[in-house]
């Protein structure tokens, strides 16, 4: 599949990081889903490249700390290795398929695709609540937010959303995910996807 468009985009979003094994490494893990180390290795993607999808939550490590065994990013242990898998999480999945495509970084229409295709009958509320979400985010230069946060958000617009079933919607996606250290400080925080900001 001819991934030169969705190398430039990574480029553009990414300056001095992505490269075109990144670009093949991301390829080959939205074709299904997950991606072998030994593939990424095989790409010729690295070390610096999976950190980078890593940190930005393009990748995520199937493998979870044997202390908290939780599914928080937070968990995931990235451990650069033969016999290690790395997923993709579902929104990332819509937006590097567009992105593939047509050479366009669109989160929002990533989030109204995935919501679309999962049958959601909100999935309009919940593209405008995640537009919400990126815009107060990008203003607080924090990628955490608390479910407050999106009460406050989902009433502003009024979309009346239930909030507990919506951060469900949203963990699901990979939009968001749970920020379980600093809970005794902070109070429950979700992290927001940072590719889905850029």
């Amino acid at each position: 599949m001819p991934i030169d468009k969705l190398e430039r985009i990574l480029e553009e979003k990414f300056p001095d990081e992505a490269s075109s094994s990144l670009a093949r490494a991301l390829s080959l893990a939205l074709e299904k889903g997950r991606i072998s180390y030994e593939e990424i290795e095989s790409i010729g993607c690295s070390l610096e490249e999976l950190l980078l999808a890593f940190k930005e939550r393009l990748l995520i490590p199937a493998r979870t700390s044997q202390v908290s065994r939780t599914l928080a990013w937070e968990d995931r242990i990235l451990a650069p290795k033969k016999g290690e898998t790395y997923e993709m999480p579902n929104v990332i999945r819509y937006l590097l398929s567009y992105a593939e495509k047509t050479g366009k970084w669109d989160p929002a229409l990533a989030v109204k695709k995935y919501f679309e295709e999962m049958g959601d009958p909100e999935a309009d509320k919940m593209v405008k609540l995640f537009l919400g979400l990126k815009k107060r985010v990008i203003k607080s230069r924090n990628n955490k937010i608390k479910p407050e946060d999106l009460k406050e958000i989902s009433g502003k617009l009024e979309l009346n959303l239930d909030i507990d079933s919506t951060i469900a919607k949203l963990k699901g996606a990979g939009i968001i995910s749970p920020c379980l250290r600093g809970f005794m400080k902070y109070g429950i925080r979700y992290e927001v996807n940072p590719s889905l900001l850029k």
